[in-house]
């Protein structure tokens, strides 16, 4: 684009046929962008030139620079799909044959006018995002001008981009997390429950491996249930936790729930920090303890991965949890139910005081 109004400026102007032109004196092709045409007239005779004004001349009035540049744009975000590039690739030349139409249909030869190409074929194009005269593959165009085609075809053509479009953009669609969580320490602290495999006695009563498919029980904070285990797992080299349905094994999840944390509205929320929020202790740890399968979702089968995003404050409480991601309602709650559970963390650090940050976790529920 610098390059381009670089030219402009230096390049002297004439008028040709009654259209502004920018004469170029070295051996560049001739070219266009939005409205300014560039061309060398002395190199071409007039018939060429008339043909080369006429072309360029339907890149401007029909805004072919907007499409180009539209094209450029979407290969830059979208880079590492190769749809992208042959959707480049097609709308350049989707341009070309519109513009060697249009000046057919105004009455030049067909074949001098392809003989006309082939001479351009090696002169230098300025630069990509402009409407070059001599775009290649020139194979293609000439085979399209010998083509006998339809009105309807022809303004139909721009219409099929619009589904290729949207799938392009739902097949690039990278899923991404903001942050992954941060590396810990392997101990667990003081607040945290004593990882161990127990039968828990709960209103007196033993849970047991041949008690199957009981409903959770509450008992002086702790809860019991069968049928279900949790575990860690590194997926897409991320910490995430999968909670896993296996049969006749009895986990307990503590933390008492009556101990309630005082909350405060945080002022203002940070996005990025200093220094990010930690969990105080082993996160895997304290969710194997604590995330549990409802009996519900395992016998719809339903699983799936649940995002969720909250509030770590600067007292290290977790506020405004939310559900960004999905999977079902029974599962959003039991991984919203965790998360308020936790215990303070360590809050994040901006300029070197604590603040509250916006943060995200996923957690797998996967059946096996």
């Amino acid at each position: 684009l610098i390059s381009i109004i670089k030219l402009r400026n230096k390049c002297k102007t004439a008028n040709i046929n009654g259209v502004k032109v920018y004469l170029l004196e070295n051996n560049e092709g001739p070219f266009s962008f939005f409205n300014w045409i560039f061309i060398s007239p002395s190199k071409h005779n007039t018939q060429q030139t008339h043909e080369i004004i006429k072309h360029e001349l339907t890149h401007c009035k029909q805004w072919h620079s907007v499409d180009i540049l539209f094209t450029e744009l979407f290969s830059t975000i979208f880079w590492i799909n190769p749809f992208v590039w042959l959707l480049k690739r097609e709308v350049r030349l989707n341009l070309e044959y519109l513009a060697d139409n249009n000046v057919l249909t105004s009455g030049a030869n067909k074949k001098e006018y392809q003989y006309h190409l082939l001479v351009l074929t090696y002169q230098k194009n300025v630069a990509t995002i402009s409407n070059n005269f001599n775009v290649l593959p020139l194979k293609k165009r000439i085979e399209m001008m010998n083509k006998e085609r339809t009105k309807q075809i022809a303004k139909a053509k721009y219409a099929l981009y619009i589904p290729l479009i949207a799938t392009l953009l739902i097949v690039s669609n990278i899923e991404t997390v903001a942050r992954n969580i941060a590396n810990v320490a392997k101990t667990i602290g003081n607040k945290n429950v004593e990882q161990k495999k127990i039968a828990n006695l709960a209103s007196g009563k033993k849970v047991t491996k041949r008690q199957k498919n009981q409903k959770r029980v509450q008992h002086t904070g702790q809860t019991a249930c069968t049928n279900k285990k949790t575990e860690t797992q590194t997926t897409n080299n991320r910490e995430e936790m999968v909670a896993k349905k296996v049969e006749n094994t009895a986990e307990i999840a503590t933390n008492n729930p009556t101990q309630e944390q005082t909350k405060r509205t945080p002022k203002k929320i940070y996005d990025a920090v200093d220094n990010m929020p930690t969990f105080n202790g082993n996160i895997n740890q304290w969710l194997v303890l604590n995330l549990n399968y409802p009996i519900e979702a395992a016998e719809k089968k339903q699983q799936g991965k649940v995002i969720l995003e909250f509030v770590v404050s600067e007292y290290g409480e977790i506020l405004e949890p939310k559900v960004i991601r999905s999977v079902s309602p029974i599962l959003d709650k039991e991984a919203i139910r965790t998360i308020l559970a936790m215990p303070k963390w360590n809050p994040g650090k901006f300029n070197g005081k604590p603040v509250a940050v916006r943060y995200m976790l996923p957690i797998t529920f996967k059946l096996n």
